[in-house]
C-alpha cells in the first residue's frame, strides 16, 4: 500500500482499519511518507468524526496514536510536535462530538494531563521568562513558543467548551499564556 497510491482513496472507516491490520510498508519509508499518514488520517477524522458510532472510536483513537508514533519513530517530526498535534486534534474533535472518558483522544482530562506532563518548562520559569522572551537564548525562546503551541488548543477549546475545561493549573498558564511568543 503506497500513501500516493491507495491511502489517499480511502475514507475514514477503510484507512483506519488498513493502518491497523496492514500496516503501509515501504522499506525504508521515505521522508515524509509518514508524516503524509498522519495528515491523512488528520483530516479524515476531522472531516467524518460526527458519522462515527461510539464503538468505532476507538480503533480511530488507536490508528492516530499509531500514525503518530510511527511519524515519530520515522524522524519526520519530533515527539513535541506529536503532543501539539494530538492536543490539537482532541481539541478540533471535542467541538464537533461529545467527550468519551473511554477514548483518550476524546477525553478533556486526558489531554490535561499529557498537556501538563509534557510542558517543556514550569510555569514559574514561563512567568518569569515570557515578559522579555526577546532577549532570550534561541532554546530558551523555543521552549516558551512550544509552551504556547501546546497550550493553544485547550484554551480555545476551554472558550466554547459548555464545562469550560475547569482546572486551576490551566488557569494559571492562561494567565501567561498572551505574554508567550
Amino acid at each position: 500500500m503506497s500513501i500516493y497510491g491507495e491511502l489517499p482513496s480511502l475514507d475514514l472507516r477503510r484507512l483506519v482499519a488498513a493502518l491497523l491490520t496492514e500496516p503501509p510498508s515501504v522499506e525504508p519509508p521515505p521522508r515524509g511518507y509518514q508524516l503524509g499518514v498522519v495528515q491523512l488520517l488528520s483530516r479524515a477524522l476531522a472531516e467524518e468524526c460526527t458519522t462515527l458510532r461510539p464503538g468505532e472510536w476507538p480503533e480511530c483513537a488507536e490508528a492516530f496514536a499509531h500514525a503518530l508514533r510511527a511519524a515519530e519513530e520515522s524522524g519526520d517530526f519530533p515527539h513535541r510536535e506529536s503532543v501539539i498535534r494530538r492536543l490539537n486534534m482532541t481539541a478540533l474533535l471535542l467541538r464537533a462530538v461529545p467527550p468519551s472518558a473511554e477514548v483518550d483522544l476524546l477525553n478533556p482530562r486526558h489531554a490535561l494531563d499529557l498537556l501538563f506532563h509534557e510542558l517543556p518548562l514550569p510555569l514559574e520559569q514561563a512567568r518569569e521568562s515570557a515578559p522579555r522572551w526577546r532577549t532570550l537564548e534561541r532554546p530558551e525562546m523555543l521552549r516558551l513558543r512550544i509552551a504556547k503551541n501546546m497550550l493553544k488548543p485547550l484554551l480555545e477549546f476551554r472558550k466554547v467548551s459548555p464545562g469550560g475545561l475547569p482546572d486551576p493549573r490551566l488557569d494559571a498558564w492562561e494567565a501567561v499564556f498572551p505574554l508567550l511568543p
